[in-house]
């Protein structure tokens, strides 16, 4: 779960390009994401709500447990943390070697998607993500796609409502 949050924490950053203009050209959607804006470094709280979670073989009572569950974490981001770039900030929360299929960011809106290979048990994950975002706040939906023959039914889906926002400085 605090994976989850991370994850749609620290890839937020703005892009200037179109999304059908990074689609058609992956060198200006790598050198936007490099120009990035930041968000404001300070104390964040955000809160992951799961909505819906799907696992083949799993029974019911369980797939029940996991739907309707926030988890709630407070995280400083400090300067160099909001100084990161998205895309590898990004990354490194993903499970094996990641590589985006689309990113874009502008106009306060995100829309990106992003392929893992190589994670534990040799799994393979599809992650998603559609929402808006300021400097200080942001929400977001993430479906995750998880493939990976050590697990019951060998897939997962999750879909996943993530909000989170700037509180003020840091403690």
């Amino acid at each position: 779960m605090k994976r989850v949050a991370m994850l749609t924490f620290l890839v937020l950053a703005a892009c200037s390009k179109s999304p059908e203009e990074k689609a058609k050209d992956p060198a200006a959607m790598k050198s936007d994401m490099a120009q990035a804006a930041k968000f404001m470094a300070g104390q964040w709280d955000t809160t992951v709500e799961i909505v819906e979670a799907d696992m083949p073989g799993m029974p019911p009572e369980m797939l029940k447990q996991m739907t309707g569950r926030t988890n709630k974490i407070s995280h400083c981001m400090t300067r160099e943390e909001a100084d990161k770039n998205a895309e590898e900030m990004f990354k490194k929360q993903g499970d094996g070697n990641c590589s985006y299929k689309r990113f874009s960011m502008a106009d306060g809106k995100i829309d990106a998607q992003m392929s893992c290979t190589g994670g534990q048990g040799g799994g393979t994950s599809e992650i998603t993500m559609a929402g808006a975002y300021s400097a200080d706040a942001y929400q977001m939906a993430t479906e995750m796609k998880i493939s990976n023959p050590q697990m019951p039914g060998g897939a997962m889906t999750m879909k996943a409502k993530t909000t989170g926002k700037r509180t003020g400085d840091c403690a």
